[in-house]
């Protein structure tokens, strides 16, 4: 990695989002996944903004189904990966798959597993982001679950290339 490129990481699924870190862990850019109704992706913003990172490193999460998790929504779901990994391989802007279990695993160090990944998450990203607005919009009460994920997942990236 170049001193000067940058770490993308990015929370798939149409609830997903995209966070674009220096090399020094500072947040240059924060995207929600864009989409249409909620229901499918924008894809023409989605192209414009995975343009903007041709000279970065992106982490891209490898999902897979879950259990429990409806066949409709499971489709839905892995068209949005494969969206993304198409895209970013069609922008050839070099790219890595990172399991959940092992961006968590090391983002999580130190929080009890007692609770849930979505709360050790936040709490992850708070102790290391404790003054960044999180939220999808200033309407919103709450940090984007998406925006926190795409986060871990970019700092992730980042100290795996340290």
């Amino acid at each position: 990695m170049s001193e000067s490129q940058t770490i993308v990481g990015i929370d798939p699924g149409l609830t997903g989002a995209i966070v674009e870190l220096t090399p020094k862990g500072n947040i240059l850019s924060k995207h929600v996944m864009p989409t249409v109704d909620k229901k499918l992706l924008d894809l023409k913003q989605l192209r414009v903004i995975l343009s903007l990172y041709k000279n970065s490193m992106v982490y891209l999460e490898k999902v897979h189904s879950m259990p429990k998790q409806g066949v409709a929504s499971s489709f839905k779901f892995g068209r949005v990966f494969g969206v993304l990994e198409g895209m970013l391989a069609a922008l050839q802007i070099p790219y890595k798959l990172v399991t959940p279990q092992r961006w968590q695993k090391k983002m999580h160090e130190g929080i009890e597993r007692e609770i849930g990944p979505k709360e050790r998450s936040l709490m992850a990203v708070t102790r290391l982001y404790p003054n960044e607005d999180l939220r999808a919009t200033e309407r919103s009460k709450t940090p984007h679950k998406g925006l926190v994920d795409a986060l871990l997942i970019a700092r992730y990236g980042l100290e795996e290339v340290e």
